[in-house]
């Protein structure tokens, strides 16, 4: 858990820096307190058996204070903004790059638990409410997937793609 994106998570979630900004954002941003716990339980997965079962208790109170479910077997890059966290659902596997921004009841997660195939999602990338995107896919730098689809094929770079099974629409404009 680097300072750096931990200031990076504050500034997009609430718009504020700073120590001051830091202690608003903990009373009014549910999307910061949700990536906040989510660092921690990262961080702490790797202080041995102790810091796992920390790890398990810092994952559940996330859950139960927000309804976010953020594998601390993920990797989610700085700067991840959940502008309403509850129902999103990030899988063990899933990789995020820096700077994505994911709406409510999002899910990321494997089609197929035998086969251990988690999605990656770069940098820039948009995913609106309902998307839910599975299996062995990789979503483009800057892609944008509308809500309520289903992704189950890798998008393209700077695309935008809607429906179930979801298509590319458009370029992002």
């Amino acid at each position: 858990m680097s300072k750096r994106g931990i200031w990076l998570d504050l500034h997009r979630n609430s718009g504020k820096s700073g120590v001051l900004g830091f202690l608003i954002a903990l009373i009014t941003s549910p999307g910061f307190c949700a990536v906040l716990l989510y660092r921690m339980s990262c961080a702490t997965r790797r202080w041995g058996p102790v810091g796992k079962v920390l790890s398990i208790l810092i994952w559940r109170a996330n859950i139960s204070a927000f309804g976010c479910h953020l594998s601390p077997t993920s990797r989610c890059g700085e700067g991840l903004l959940l502008p309403h966290p509850v129902g999103i659902v990030i899988g063990q596997g899933v990789l995020i790059g820096d700077n994505a921004e994911i709406y409510q009841n999002v899910t990321f997660g494997t089609a197929d638990f035998s086969k251990g195939e988690y999605p990656k999602i770069e940098s820039d990338v948009k995913v609106f409410p309902g998307a839910v995107i599975v299996g062995k896919v990789t979503v483009g730098r800057r892609a944008v997937i509308g809500a309520n689809s289903y992704v189950a094929k890798d998008v393209p770079a700077g695309m935008v793609v809607a429906g179930s099974p979801a298509k590319v629409i458009r370029p992002v404009g």
